[in-house]
């Protein structure tokens, strides 16, 4: 699915699908807690995935 934002990429469309693999290889900056508060609120589990 492309994305069209002018305020992103002078406009230009982006498939996040094909790019959020690498935002989270090489943007991975939020601590551990924030990761903790996902899973205490049961979001985004394997769990919720076979749903």
């Amino acid at each position: 699915m492309n994305i069209i934002d002018k305020n992103i990429d002078n406009g230009n469309p982006f498939d996040w699908g094909r790019t959020s693999s690498d935002y989270a290889k090489f943007r991975d900056v939020y601590p551990q807690q924030f990761y903790q508060k996902i899973l205490d609120r049961n979001l985004c589990t394997a769990e919720l995935r076979k749903k």
